[in-house]
Order: structure tokens, then sequence, then C-alpha cells
């Protein structure tokens, strides 16, 4: 069985991850959660390669950047743009071998992606980068996938359920509040909110619409484990 190491950006995305494996009688996949710290994302898929790791996962939410990836659609990134000018392409063939696992269920988007060291919080910031770039969604963990991919010579993917769409606020505080192992801590919410109540209803949208992101993902890892379509 082909050995993947997955990064997520938070702890929730790998539970989902765990959580199915155990349910489908699969070995879990080796899985760090980074808090959308690139470096740590490049380091956790460095090691996971020295550990025998064949391939390399991005898995988890993403924000949309243009009105093609409404709340909840699966991206699978064709290319990603890092915020130094970068372009770090996907397997194409492990693209395509996921993409048929799913499709019965699932019509995934494939298209360029932006992996950035911040959150894009506005709509105007939002579509300037999908202008810019033609990508359609943004995260903050997939460059350094890429990077140790590049660099160890394995194969990489990036799975990613949109979560907040490019007409949505994203929170200031969300990002301060995402703990350096991928939990997401109620005290930096609560002193975000206090200062900024107009943000409590971006809030509480952005929690809704992340449960059906992580029902998306919930199905991919439902349908692509234990090898997400690896090319055997």
């Amino acid at each position: 069985m082909t050995t993947l190491g997955v990064i997520t950006g938070l702890k929730f995305e790998a539970d989902i991850l765990r959580r199915t494996a155990s349910r489908l009688n699969h070995a879990q996949p080796l899985t760090a959660s980074v808090a959308g710290r690139q470096e740590r994302a490049y380091e956790e898929a460095l090691n996971f390669v020295e550990h025998g790791a064949k391939g390399l996962i991005s898995f988890g939410i993403a924000g949309g950047l243009n009105d093609d990836a409404p709340v909840g659609t699966l991206v699978l990134a064709t290319e990603v743009y890092c915020g130094q000018g970068g372009i770090y392409k996907t397997d194409p063939e492990w693209r395509r071998g996921l993409a048929e696992l799913i499709k019965a269920e699932i019509s995934p988007l494939q298209s360029p992606m932006i992996s950035l060291p911040h959150a894009l919080e506005s709509e105007i910031d939002k579509r300037e980068a999908h202008d810019k770039t033609g990508a359609f969604a943004v995260d903050m963990e997939s460059f350094g996938v890429a990077r140790a991919a590049r660099e160890t010579k394995v194969p990489f993917l990036v799975v990613r359920a949109v979560s907040d769409a490019a007409a949505d606020t994203l929170p200031a505080c969300l990002v301060p509040a995402m703990g350096p192992g991928g939990g997401i801590r109620l005290g930096p919410i609560l002193k975000g909110s206090a200062r900024q109540p107009a943000d409590i209803p971006h809030l509480i949208k952005f929690g809704l619409q992340t449960r059906k992101a992580n029902r998306t993902l919930g199905r991919v890892a439902f349908l692509g484990l234990p090898g997400f379509g690896f090319p055997v």
C-alpha cells in the first residue's frame, strides 16, 4: 500500500481523514496540521518523505476567488502559485485518478490555486487575486507541500473544499485563533469579536459554510482513501 503524507491547516481537517480511515478500516495516512504556517508545512512534508511517503497531499478548506468556486466546491488544483512568483504543477495522472474515483458523486473544479502566507479576507482582495493569476481558490499550506514535493521529486496533490466564497468577508480574528497544532482557540475569537462586533455575523456564516465544506471533504475521503487514486 502506498504511504501518503497529508498536510492540513486545521486539526478538524486531519480528523476527517482519521475518522474516515478508521471507519473504512484503512491505515491512516501520515498527517500533520500546521495552522497556515508555510515553513512548517514544508518541514512536515519533508519529514513524511524521509519516513517513506511516496506522495504528498495538501488537504482542507480554501477560500473561493470568483463566482465559479461557490461554497462546498471541491478544488483539485492543477498548479499552485505562491506569493514569491513560483508555479508548482500538481501530478496530472494522480489528479485524474482521484477525479475518476469520485466522479459518481462529485464533479471537482480543476483549476489553478494560490497559496499565500496570509489569508485573503475581503472580496476586493479575492477577486483581484483571481484577476491577476486566473486562480479559483486560495489557501495557506499548499506552497510548503509543493516546495517539498519538488525538492524530493515526489508527486503532490491539492484537495481543497471552498469554505468562504469570493463575496464573503473572512473575519480577521480567524487566523490568529489558529493554535500551533491546528486547533481553534476560543480566546482570540472572543477578543476579536469584542473589538469588531461587525465580524460576528461573518463568523456565524463562516461556521455554517465550513460545515458544508467539511461534508465535501468527508465524501472525498470516503471515496478516495486509502490512496486517493495514487498512480500505481
